[in-house]
């Protein structure tokens, strides 16, 4: 590969505002089947964003980016001094590929990678018992030189001892809980070394990979945390026999519990990081209310000392950008995405550049910044723009703005949709949430429309840039993304609504957004379909055997489908007591488990599942399928080899949305035959 892929010029200078100039980091490289094929929608949003990742040196001369190259994304080096870009490390997206890379050092830049690893009888416990495949996923970490350089694996792999005994190594060895900024050698991390299930600390060489034991592990802790001098401060985990939130804290070495229990709601709290001289944590935690705040807490005694954020209808969970003990901002997701600034100087040009990007995008993303913050990478999104980095200079650098890349360069710009928030009434009273995208230029009248559940189940959608959603909308459909009851960020009794509501209230407040957008006028009730992935997938298969009347189709990618079968992989493992409780009720759970009701399925789906996928195993999608086809039900199945839960390749998420886009033109598009209602 060249090093010096990179040019320079200039591209916009608006007035008063900063000259925006692009930084064209690697051509791009289109082999389509055929144009048409080409420019289509699908074809377009399949693509993988040209980065994953993209982290700056500790001076803001370079950038470590993972980047879309082939199948995957690679990592390479880009030198903003010398205009200059290299390859450092390509993936092997048979073997592995590339969670996320950052500077250790000026020098020397350490990446995680995820692989499958092969399970021998007994290991972990489980092994093939659980894993019919009997492989899993691990993480590994690597090092490199920003020449290319010594490559280095940074934990030693351990063999196999004499007389064929097994030798346990961790399988998550990317847990860096400091990358020690003035000790340029050294990383801390944590691995389940001496005890299979929780993790010790250790100082590790990047150079070398010796490695020195810092803290033993302590029954309960699963997360270690440390201050930004590297001191370690403060763990926490949960109490096996009870699930309970448990936290201790370390000072002069010694180990004591830390009763943070008056931090804890629905769910325990999110420690986030430290200020001051370290001893002050921040936590996103209820403090007996709903909606969880962000406040401090002393790192010793557990004692709440102030809030600094609050809001009355979403939870405040972060994340949190610190510039070494000092709160720099707070991110915030209420209507759509933002920031609360704590630094004021940094807030007001953050204002300002909302208001002079080209096409006035009302988020631009914190992605890294530099050990001082003058440069900042960020991601403009939202007002019908198509995701755009940025490299931004300050301090001690001349102010000027520079543009990277965009995400889908080749989508029709014209045809971005902005989801719109809207509320709408359940059948039981609840105000629901959810996002609604329409195609650009079309009248909201009477439209094929998608109702698109988000995964989890315990997350939730915001008018952020999704790809599935773009797709749908280029493609001419509406979409419906609705925060079901169930969904987290708008407090403990909204999440608590959800409980043991899979397929029954959770799934009737889809329908509920369905019948009211046929109401407003906007859907035509001939021409709707359920699209969704992991739970969004599960929802989506009820609807095809509860609500037929409603759905003329449905879409899963990755399901759930078996949900006894889902409780019992549960107890495999600890700390399950919390899931498999929101699963249970004491009614039975055939009539909201689609495996159970094959034969009573009634419109089209179609299913695509990954087989290596670890988050809902593929035999999920192979039983049902069998059960389908007993049925003799109108079914698709596409299963993807080496395929995980996110649609990582991009192979994998072309044949994924292909698929889609003829499913839905068959069923709902504009030459679809329709059945009179």
């Amino acid at each position: 590969m060249s090093d010096s892929l990179m040019s320079l010029f200039t591209v916009a200078n608006r007035g008063k505002t900063l000259g925006i100039t692009a930084l064209s980091l690697l051509c791009w490289i289109v082999n389509p089947a055929n144009a048409k094929e080409a420019d289509s929608a699908a074809y377009i949003f399949s693509e993988l964003p040209p980065a994953a990742d993209m982290q700056l040196s500790p001076d803001g001369t370079k950038a470590v980016i993972l980047r879309a190259m082939g199948d995957t994304y690679s990592v390479v080096l880009m030198d903003f001094e010398k205009s200059k870009v290299k390859l450092l490390m390509a993936a092997d997206p048979e073997n592995f590929s590339f969670n996320w890379c950052r500077f250790a050092n000026a020098r020397r830049v350490v990446c995680s990678i995820r692989s499958y690893i092969e399970l021998q009888a007994g290991q972990i416990g489980i092994g093939r018992r659980y894993y019919n495949d009997a492989r899993t996923v691990a993480t590994r970490l690597l090092a490199v030189d920003i020449d290319g350089k010594n490559v280095l694996q940074l934990i030693k792999p351990k063999v196999t001892q004499q007389g064929g005994d097994l030798v346990w190594n961790p399988r998550i060895q990317d847990n860096v809980i400091s990358w020690l900024d003035e000790d340029p050698d050294h990383i801390l991390v944590q691995l389940a070394i001496e005890d299979r299930l929780f993790p010790s600390v250790y100082k590790l060489n990047i150079n070398t990979n010796r490695q020195q034991k810092v803290k033993s592990y302590r029954s309960g802790i699963f997360q270690w945390f440390a201050d930004a001098d590297g001191n370690l401060r403060n763990g926490a985990g949960f109490n096996l026999n009870s699930e309970t939130f448990k936290a201790v804290s370390v000072e002069d070495k010694k180990t004591s519990t830390l009763d943070i229990s008056h931090l804890s709601g629905e769910r325990a709290p999110n420690i986030h990081g430290y200020i001051k001289d370290g001893k002050t944590l921040l936590a996103s935690a209820n403090l007996g209310k709903d909606k969880r705040s962000l406040v401090t807490v002393d790192a010793i005694s557990g004692e709440v000392l102030a809030t600094v954020l609050t809001n009355d209808r979403y939870d405040i969970d972060g994340p949190v950008f610190l510039n070494g003990g000092k709160l720099v901002a707070v991110q915030t997701n209420f209507d759509k995405p933002g920031y609360h600034w704590l630094d004021e100087t940094l807030g007001s040009e953050y204002t300002a550049l909302l208001k002079q990007l080209p096409g006035s995008p009302d988020f631009v993303e914190l992605i890294s910044a530099d050990q001082n913050w003058d440069r900042l990478v960020l991601k403009a999104s939202g007002n019908k723009t198509i995701p755009q980095y940025y490299l931004y200079s300050r301090g001690k650098y001349k102010k000027s703005l520079s543009s990277l890349f965009s995400d889908y360069p080749k989508a029709d710009r014209a045809k971005i949709a902005e989801p719109s928030l809207v509320y709408y009434e359940s059948r039981d009273g609840m105000n629901i949430p959810a996002y609604l995208t329409v195609p650009v230029g079309v009248e909201p009248k009477n439209l094929p429309t998608l109702i698109m559940p988000h995964g989890g189940p315990y997350s939730r959608d915001t008018n952020r840039f999704n790809y599935w959603v773009q797709y749908a909308a280029a493609s001419g459909y509406a979409v419906l993304q609705p925060n079901f009851r169930g969904s987290t960020g708008y407090g403990d009794a909204f999440r608590e609504a959800g409980h043991n509501q899979w397929g029954r209230a959770m799934q009737s407040d889809l329908d509920d957004g369905l019948d009211w957008l046929i109401a407003q006028g906007i859907t035509d009730p001939k021409k709707t379909c359920m699209m969704g992935g992991s739970y969004g997938g599960y929802a989506s298969l009820v609807a095809a055997y509860q609500s037929p009347n409603r759905y003329k189709c449905a879409v899963a990618f990755a399901p759930v489908t078996d949900i006894k079968e889902l409780i019992r992989e549960q107890r495999n493992f600890v700390l399950s007591k919390g899931s498999i409780d929101r699963l249970r009720d004491r009614d039975e759970q055939t009539e909201v488990s689609p495996i159970e009701q094959a034969r009573n399925f009634s419109i089209p789906v179609l299913i695509v599942h990954g087989d290596v996928d670890r988050v809902v195993k593929i035999e999920q999608s192979r039983g049902l399928t069998e059960a389908l086809k007993e049925a003799n039900a109108d079914y698709r199945y596409i299963e993807q080899k080496n395929g995980n839960h996110y649609l990582s390749l991009k192979s994998h998420r072309r044949e994924f949305l292909l698929a889609v886009d003829d499913f839905l033109a068959t069923h709902i598009g504009d030459t679809a035959a329709t059945d009179p209602l």
